[in-house]
């Protein structure tokens, strides 16, 4: 997570890479420690986080980008 943030800063990055080290790696350990949990195999499980993760930061990055600068703005709306 603290590459996935100091990636924010760089020109440049790796969208997909940034997006793994930003948030993929919490969905990753949520669905992997949710199969040991059940007893089942991990490594399944390891794309579907990836995908997971990187579908909710691709959500969050739109969100800052289209987002009202001044947060109370929507609370007088």
């Amino acid at each position: 997570i603290s590459a996935g943030q100091a990636w924010e800063l760089e020109p440049s990055v790796d969208v997909s890479r940034y997006h793994q080290a930003k948030t993929g790696s919490l969905f990753v350990a949520a669905t992997c420690a949710g199969a040991a949990a059940a007893g089942a195999e991990v490594e399944p499980w390891t794309l579907l986080g990836e995908r997971i993760g990187e579908a909710y930061q691709v959500a969050d990055d739109i969100r800052d980008a289209t987002a009202d600068a001044d947060p109370g703005a929507r609370l007088s709306a």
